[in-house]
């Protein structure tokens, strides 16, 4: 379902034709449209058409040259990067914020430090409903206790984020785990619980680690704990960062660089009140200069880390 927002409560459609040539087309993955529809309510005067459909439609359309903007939860494949080339697009890269899946226990019990992605997956598969209920179903030689499984509702987007990571499909948990929308209580429950499991997103282990203690994974190549570092260069299996793609001819627009350059400079404090999780401070003046120059280099996430600042939200 795709759904239409644009500035000033205007219809591109409506707008005369050089107007509607400067409205600043924007579509892609739903989990950052709240955050890109306050930046375009925030930006007075600005015409922009703001839709949400998915990173593949949303790159296929950029590719396509139907629109200037896309919000991507994942970076541009070798075959969309290849449309692009066809079609003789030049997509510009801007990493934003980013997030991920941690798995978080008591900190109380101290056996259990890191999981694989294996009992991971035998942990919430739905059909471990009934049959993984002992400490000692996931991984022989652990306790005989018992599993206490915590986590945001289903449809929350830690929880589409975990089963995706999974199972290759948004929804999928096994559903008899105690679904909490409110972190702190989520949180509590499982510094209280001997043997409790729950997965939250990367900003409430941020928020929460004083109480809870995150949990390392191991998706073969060894225990990887959930940190900025981990996260930015791909090696912690459930990190995402969040980017925008844009045409290289929309990034020569004056009124698209008056647009993303403030929405850049804002970022740490959108992306905090999205739920996500903002780049380090320095990174984002990278990013700024990569939007300015037009450039076509793809930004590794190790491009933008900071090693002094591994751990923390800035």
């Amino acid at each position: 379902m795709t759904r239409t927002l644009t500035a000033c409560l205007l219809a591109a459609t409506t707008l005369s034709g050089g107007a509607a040539a400067q409205t600043i087309r924007i579509d892609g993955a739903h989990i950052l449209y709240p955050l890109m529809t306050d930046a375009v309510r925030a930006q007075p005067g600005l015409v922009a058409d703001l839709d949400f459909s998915s990173t593949a439609e949303g790159l296929d359309r950029l590719c396509g040259g139907e629109v200037d903007i896309v919000m991507a939860d994942r970076p541009m494949l070798d075959e969309e990067a290849g449309f692009c080339t066809e079609t003789g697009v030049e997509a510009v890269e801007l990493p934003i914020a980013l997030d991920a899946v941690v798995l978080v226990a008591n900190p109380a019990d101290a056996w259990l430090e890191a999981l694989t992605l294996d009992e991971v997956e035998r942990i919430w598969a739905p059909a471990a409903e009934g049959e993984v209920r002992l400490w000692s179903d996931v991984r022989p030689g652990w306790p005989q206790t018992a599993l206490a499984l915590y986590g945001p509702d289903q449809d929350a987007p830690a929880s589409a984020q975990l089963a995706e990571g999974l199972f290759g499909q948004p929804l999928g948990l096994r559903a008899d785990y105690a679904a909490m929308d409110d972190l702190d209580l989520l949180a509590q429950a499982v510094s209280r619980e001997e043997g409790a499991l729950a997965f939250m997103g990367f900003a409430g282990l941020l928020s929460h680690g004083d109480i809870v203690r995150a949990l390392a994974l191991d998706a073969g190549g060894g225990a990887v704990a959930p940190e900025l570092s981990s996260i930015l260069d791909g090696t912690y299996p459930f990190g995402r960062l969040y980017r925008l793609y844009l045409a290289r001819r929309a990034a020569a627009r004056p009124q698209v660089q008056s647009f993303l350059q403030p929405l850049l400079a804002e970022m740490p404090d959108r992306a905090a009140r999205s739920g996500l999780v903002p780049l380090p401070d320095r990174a984002y003046e990278a990013v700024a200069r990569h939007l300015e120059d037009g450039d076509t280099t793809r930004m590794l996430g190790t491009d933008l880390f900071d090693p002094a600042l591994a751990g923390t939200a800035r």
